[in-house]
């Protein structure tokens, strides 16, 4: 059954090879199409969008073949069908007396396409053919021209009149030429199809449980295969609008897919839908976003936005970033995501080059080598693989012995050695020889002088870093940091901090803030005895610097985040500049520079800038020092790019390219909407110890400190102002309470006032996180102006009077 639905009619095929129409309006019988050549099983009806009358009706049958009724005008077809006697009440019109009556306007065709019965069929307008599915293993999908190369219609004609009275067929079905057809070859036959038009790709499902993505002018092989259903595909629809694509398999799981990365985005399983009855039809609404599933009874399945991300937010992945990576060789930035897509952007321009996939597993590290030619991936199965990024050739596959999850993975040398290790939940770490072969060698990690095969680390390893010329330091879970020797492959120090314990920070909180998320180790400091060359984030907050000969205490240590968890470190080849990335998306900027080379200290380093980066987590963090920029990803699916300074410059994926050294292509003062909604996403500034001191003193100290406070302070206002409204959303003039959410976070304050200001306004600061974006209008007159610069034009000359005086 199909729908008309400019012309208000209902078409049904019967068993009794007839075509039959009735009135939507009342459901009344209209009129009947009979004596088709065979029962007809899937009908489609198409109408020019430009001209309705032009219509298209496609019958597929029992017998593997399709009908093709092509009219110029279907109202006057109808009127003529209209016109024949009545069988049983239905007016009744011939497919013998339409083929015979040269006046009708309709043409017919019948093309012989498979061998077994078709399953669906479909009529793609921007191809100008038609497609039909089927269980035929040497025409599992065919795409085919609505009328042929060559005029058969006389020839048709004149084998209906010769034949006339005989038992033959009135329309017999004729076989395609190679050049009008496509034939699309799978061992389990084709159940059901679609056509995306605004990628151009054609999408098939089968029995054999995979969904493929195809080339309309390349049969030979799909460009992508979707693995994850577990029984056949009966169902598949492409969602153009959004590059998605849904399948639905006779178990009635639902998996929604994205177009362009060949990735899984949800499944809905029986369990949550609650269809357990075996699914007889299905539909997809592109407008209303809807999965309709009939069995026994209709249910709607209706798509909701993700949780955590906002649609006017420009996203590098459609998932978390789990590794960003450098190519100096090829000025590349390599970024990967939780779902398993790898992507490739250009670092001068931030167009994207290419993108490919690693597999359903995902992504959970990555890393690169120092030529910037290979990449290493680790997995959430446990499996590691080498690939040349540039053609996005899997090198090798790497196995370990369980399959848990890799957290970090690197390219390692020693001496003339070269490895690859990985760490992850296994709670060791694992090293495979970086060789041409494919022979793997594993070596466990052993406590010093001990015979035994027992795991050092009783939790899960969670950071590993490298340092020259032969350390390894691994940190896990519960704030265990131990440094390994790689040419021994023994315990060379372990290291544990002590976990500060106040009334702000009772021992029952710390549970959760043990874990020491990241390490960098100093390179230039290693082969000093004195100095401390190791770097860790955490626990609780704070960052750690390490003597790797002295395992007594550290050399330092300070607070670094109020939030209690330092997730990312990143640090400069001179160990000049040291990044700190937090759990709320802060990112700090030290110089460490002769900090803490010779003895230890209970002074922090001098932090020269701190900013919000991001809205949610971040992730990692890299110094590319050839252009003198960090790049910051982030758990909100963004990629985004700083100055040293802290102005953005850019979110990989944003439709703008900008330009390296042209400080015009840049972003900045402009921020991303998603940091201007969060809760004190415009930087506050700090003032420096003299101020703070100055101000604690009494006298004329006092003053002018309150006077550089007072100064800092109108230079925020001022800059978040230029900010919110030069930022456009939505057209609308942004209110005083939003400018006074961001004012709350204006002053100068320290850190404890800040936290315990938090605290206090705890239900205040998730009421403006989950509110809408869209402001209210305001009922009076303007409160913020736009501060866009301006310049005063010179009048207009009038050319008039000069002309009069020439």
């Amino acid at each position: 059954m199909v729908l008309s639905l400019p012309h208000k009619k209902i078409i049904l095929a019967t068993g009794d090879c007839e075509l039959q129409f009735f009135e939507m309006v009342n459901f009344e019988p209209y009129c009947q199409l009979s004596r088709l050549e065979s029962i007809p099983l899937k009908i489609v009806c198409w109408h020019d969008p430009e001209d309705e009358v032009k219509t298209v009706i496609l019958l597929g049958d029992k017998d593997g073949a399709v009908t093709v009724m092509i009219t110029d005008n279907i109202l006057n077809a109808f009127t003529d069908w209209k016109s024949g006697p009545k069988l049983e009440g239905l007016p009744t019109y011939s497919l013998y007396k339409l083929l015979s009556n040269s006046e009708s306007g309709v043409k017919c065709y019948r093309w012989k396409l498979h061998s077994s019965w078709v399953t669906e069929l479909h009529y793609f307008p921007k191809l100008l053919m038609f497609g039909s599915c089927s269980l035929d293993p040497s025409a599992s999908f065919v795409l085919g021209v609505l009328s042929p190369s060559t005029e058969v219609d006389s020839y048709l004609r004149q084998t209906s009149s010769a034949t006339r009275g005989a038992k033959r067929s009135l329309l017999p079905a004729r076989r395609f030429m190679s050049c009008d057809q496509r034939v699309f070859r799978m061992a389990k036959g084709v159940s059901s199809a679609d056509y995306c038009s605004r990628h151009n790709v054609l999408v098939t499902g089968s029995a054999d449980r995979f969904v493929r993505v195809w080339n309309p002018f390349m049969t030979s092989k799909p460009v992508g295969t979707l693995e994850g259903h577990t029984a056949p595909v009966f169902f598949v629809k492409a969602d153009s609008a959004n590059s998605r694509l849904f399948s639905i398999g006779n178990d009635n799981t639902i998996m929604v897919w994205d177009i362009l990365e060949f990735t899984c985005l949800n499944s809905v399983f029986p369990s949550v839908h609650k269809f357990s009855v075996p699914t007889q039809a299905a539909h997809y609404n592109d407008v209303g976003q809807e999965v309709v599933l009939a069995t026994d009874e209709v249910g709607v399945i209706k798509l909701v936005q993700p949780v955590g991300v906002r649609q006017d937010m420009v996203q590098t992945h459609l998932s978390p970033v789990a590794g960003v990576a450098f190519s100096p060789c090829f000025n590349h930035l390599i970024t990967a995501s939780r779902d398993g897509v790898v992507k490739v952007w250009a670092m001068e321009t931030g167009k994207k080059e290419f993108e490919f996939s690693v597999g359903r597993c995902g992504v959970s590290a990555m890393a690169v080598d120092k030529t910037g030619k290979r990449i290493v991936t680790g997995s959430s199965n446990g499996q590691l693989k080498v690939w040349s990024y540039n053609s996005g050739e899997c090198l090798k596959t790497l196995d370990k012995e369980n399959r848990k999850e890799v957290a970090r993975a690197r390219f390692v040398s020693v001496n003339q050695c070269k490895y690859i290790v990985a760490a992850g939940w296994d709670k060791k770490f694992t090293i495979f020889p970086d060789v041409v072969d494919t022979i793997q060698e594993v070596y466990k990690p052993m406590r010093a002088g001990s015979t035994t095969s027992d795991y050092v680390h009783e939790t899960d390893i969670l950071a590993l870093a490298y340092g020259a010329p032969h350390f390894l330091a691994t940190a896990s879970f519960c704030g265990k940091i131990v440094v390994w020797s790689l040419i021994s492959f023994g315990v060379f120090n372990e290291l544990k901090a002590e976990y500060p314990t106040s009334a702000r920070h009772p021992p029952s909180e710390l549970e959760g803030d043990k874990a020491v998320q990241d390490l960098v180790f100093l390179e230039q400091r290693t082969k000093s005895k004195n100095s401390a060359s190791l770097v860790a984030s955490g626990p609780t907050g704070y960052i750690h610097f390490w003597n790797i000969y002295d395992a007594s205490k550290p050399m330092a240590c300070f607070r670094a985040s109020k939030f209690n968890c330092v997730t990312s470190l990143a640090v400069d080849e001179n160990n000049i500049l040291l990044l700190s990335g937090d759990i709320e998306g802060y990112l700090s900027l030290w110089k460490i520079e002769g900090y803490c080379t010779n003895m230890s200290t209970k002074v922090p380093p001098k932090r020269a800038a701190v900013w919000r980066a991001h809205a949610q987590r971040i992730t990692q963090l890299l110094l590319v020092e050839q252009w003198n920029t960090v790049i910051s990803a982030s758990v909100d699916t963004s990629v985004r790019v700083w100055t040293l300074e802290g102005n953005v410059i850019g979110t990989f994926g944003q439709e703008k390219p900008w330009t390296l050294g042209v400080p015009t292509t840049y972003q900045h003062p402009l921020k991303s909407r998603d940091l201007l909604l969060a809760t004190e996403a415009v930087v506050t500034p700090s003032l420096p110890s003299s101020d703070r001191s100055g101000a604690e003193s009494g006298g004329g100290r006092e003053s002018s400190g309150k006077k550089s406070q007072s100064r800092k302070l109108r230079a925020a206002v001022h800059a978040v102002q230029a900010v919110l409204t030069v930022t456009e959303m939505e057209d609308e003039e942004i209110n005083e309470d939003l400018l006074k959410s961001y004012g709350m976070s204006l002053g100068v304050q320290s850190s404890t006032e800040q936290i315990q200001e938090s605290k206090e306004c705890g239900k205040w600061l998730r009421h403006h996180r989950t509110q809408s974006a869209r402001p209210r209008k305001s009922a009076g007159h303007q409160k913020v102006y736009r501060l866009l610069p301006y310049q005063t034009l010179d009048p207009e000359p009038d050319f008039r009077n000069t002309w009069r005086q020439q």
